[in-house]
């Protein structure tokens, strides 16, 4: 892709388990979606991308920021950018309430493609190609 020309499709992966981001990245990237990747909660708030995403995909338990923090930041900055939030630990509960507090899904971790290509679908409206 030419420099600085983008689809519209950028989807900023913030996860502390590299494996996790490398994996995720090549996947949505063999969906033809843009991404960039953040190790931290922290990271992801001071980059270009924080006012450049058009989709977040956000792991819950962080060092530092966890997941909930880092939505509250995103929607105190008044951002339009729909959330998925991701998780090993499910709590049903905590679901609900990441959903009302503005998430746009909730994936538990392990999840498949057609999973996350749905998730992603449903929160942004576009049409994500397995």
């Amino acid at each position: 892709m030419p420099d600085g020309v983008r689809t519209g499709r950028l989807v900023a992966i913030v996860d502390d388990d590299a494996s996790v981001r490398g994996a995720l990245a090549r996947l949505l990237g063999s969906m033809g979606l843009e991404c960039s990747t953040h190790d931290s909660g922290e990271a992801y708030l001071t980059s270009a991308e924080f006012h450049d995403a058009d989709c977040l995909l956000l792991d819950v338990h962080m060092p530092g920021l966890s997941g909930p923090e880092v939505l509250d930041e995103v929607r105190d900055a008044a951002t339009k950018v729909p959330v998925v939030l991701m998780t090993a630990r499910y709590d049903g509960d905590f679901a609900r309430r990441a959903i009302e507090s503005g998430a746009s899904a909730f994936l538990r971790k392990p999840f498949g493609d057609h999973e996350l290509a749905t998730a992603i679908s449903d929160a942004t409206g576009w049409s994500v190609p397995l």
